[in-house]
């Protein structure tokens, strides 16, 4: 055996040295971060960090798909009527959930879209070219006229 350590050692030099190390390290380090992605604090279906377990969050989502999707739109639409100056505000989602449209009262405002696209992109992680956002249609009033 210490003939066979011999020969390692005559073979290796510092530099494949350094990068077995490196490796291992990179090896460690992603290990560490898929732990700690995994426990409390993780990131739910909807792409943001929750301080509850999974199982608490998991378990009050539907399972059915279209019910999930619907699930999801209603969460979105609560979430987005609570920002300034949305108005009202209706949602459809993807049944993958990887696209959107929004229609909403503040639609002509550049700001108002511009924060719509960002909670889409933050919340399901839909990219900005697949968030469409639209000012909804105002029902005329029955005033006689």
């Amino acid at each position: 055996m210490s003939e066979w350590t011999n020969k390692l050692k005559e073979n290796l030099n510092p530099g494949i040295i350094i990068m077995l190390a490196a490796g291992i390290m990179l090896l460690l380090m992603s290990c560490s971060a898929e732990k700690q992605s995994s426990g409390t604090g993780s990131k739910t279906s909807l792409g943001y960090k929750s301080s509850v377990g999974k199982s608490s969050v998991s378990s009050a989502e539907p399972s059915d798909e279209t019910e999930l999707v619907s699930y999801y739109e209603t969460k979105l639409k609560n979430l987005l009527s609570e920002v300034e100056g949305i108005g009202e505000v209706r949602v459809m989602l993807s049944p993958e959930m990887n696209g959107a449209c929004i229609l909403c009262e503040g639609a002509g405002n550049t700001e108002i879209k511009s924060e719509i696209t960002e909670i889409c992109k933050s919340v399901f992680d839909i990219p900005a070219h697949k968030v469409q956002i639209y000012k909804i249609k105002k029902e005329s009033s029955n005033d006689g006229q």
